[in-house]
């Protein structure tokens, strides 16, 4: 698997390699006022998260390493519908389309002529499946806090891939959000032309293999 490939995967799923179970959850007691306000927090960014069934957009990624030198930088489209649907196009000079109907994830590569397919529930978390799932189950791996309209999600779990999720808001569209992983390296995404609730059909989200494409199944 080439340098590129495993880039653009890693950048546009933004951690859905990384696979891991959020099950050791830190017990050391927060004082009261703190727990309330990460309460207020987590209720507030369910919400607005609650607010859509489906998403859709255009959005633009950066990666920078740790000595904030860019890596790589795309654009796309992406579709989000609930429950666990989600289509991300990446545009040249890195084509790629990864689609998920909530049971698998294909990931497409034109330039290799390949496309990876691999069962959701080996990927991990990804923020994808995040944003299309059930948030309020899903916000309670989480410390939540906020600053205004942007939310920081800090992992409980100790062998998170990731230090901390952050999403922002306009009003009540996203239109940001970033990771730094344990290598220090950020991913950033903007996203723009945000509908909330379109319509979108279940047939979004099943791929159809291209004629004589190479088929890699992950067991």
């Amino acid at each position: 698997m080439n340098t590129i490939f495993k880039n653009t995967l890693k950048s546009v799923l933004a951690c859905s390699l990384f696979t891991f179970s959020i099950a050791s959850i830190a017990d050391k007691p927060m004082p009261a006022t703190a727990a309330v306000n990460e309460s207020v927090a987590a209720e507030t960014l369910a919400a607005k998260l609650d607010a859509y069934q489906s998403l859709s957009g255009n959005y633009s990624q950066v990666m920078t390493g740790k000595d904030g030198k860019m890596i790589q930088s795309i654009e796309g489209t992406f579709k989000l519908k609930r429950p666990g649907l989600y289509y991300w196009q990446s545009e040249d000079p890195y084509p790629q389309t990864i689609v998920s109907n909530g049971k698998q994830v294909w990931l497409y590569d034109p330039d290799l002529e390949q496309v990876t397919i691999t069962k959701t529930e080996q990927l991990g978390f990804n923020p994808s499946s995040f944003l299309a799932g059930d948030i309020r189950k899903e916000l309670g791996a989480y410390q939540v806090s906020a600053d205004g309209e942007r939310f920081t999600l800090k992992p409980l779990a100790e062998n998170a891939p990731f230090d901390a999720l952050h999403l922002a808001f306009t009003g009540d569209l996203l239109n940001q959000a970033s990771y730094t992983d344990k290598l220090g390296q950020t991913t950033s995404l903007t996203f723009s032309k945000v509908v909330k609730n379109p319509t979108i059909t279940k047939k979004t989200f099943e791929f159809e293999v291209p004629a004589g494409t190479d088929i890699v199944t992950n067991e």
